[in-house]
């Protein structure tokens, strides 16, 4: 049975944060002490932490990076991971319907970089591709309103427009 939650940061514990960064390891090559670091560095108080589980076991991740730019808040679709025992089987659409739910539930725009090879995979659950490439990756977008059409990108200095 597939249950899901949702943590904004300030609320996750460190039991939590062990079994996000052992589900990282499984495809990133940094050292659990490097990702913690990073986790403590660069996770912000408000950001969303969506956690899949199968029977107490986390088997899929997402992080949404609350930010605004402009008076404009948006949240930034990061970190999409499933447990390599789990992909292919479907749950990897089912954690992206649940991010998408908490994308229109907080009544937000969401970004996201990917590589080609991930467009269509996320096409088919209702993102959209920009013309925009940021550091030869592509940039999606969910749940944009016309009046939202401008974001910058602070990170990367540069005009995204869609």
């Amino acid at each position: 049975m597939i249950t899901f939650k949702n943590l904004n940061n300030f609320k996750v514990k460190k039991k939590d944060i062990k079994s996000i960064l052992h589900l990282k390891k499984q495809n990133w090559k940094y050292t659990l002490k490097s990702q913690y670091k990073y986790f403590q560095e660069n996770v912000k108080s408000n950001d969303i932490h969506c956690l899949m589980y199968i029977k107490e076991k986390l088997v899929g991740y997402t992080l949404l990076r609350l930010r605004k730019i402009f008076n404009i808040k948006f949240l930034i679709f990061d970190t999409y991971i499933i447990d390599k025992k789990f992909r292919l089987k479907g749950y990897g659409g089912e954690l992206l319907r649940y991010d998408n739910k908490i994308i229109k539930k907080k009544k937000l725009p969401s970004i996201l970089l990917c590589k080609k090879s991930m467009v269509n995979f996320y096409k088919s659950y209702g993102w959209l591709l920009s013309n925009s490439k940021v550091k030869k990756k592509k940039l999606m977008y969910y749940n944009l309103k016309k009046k939202d059409r401008v974001l910058i990108s602070k990170k990367y200095t540069k005009l995204i427009s869609f």
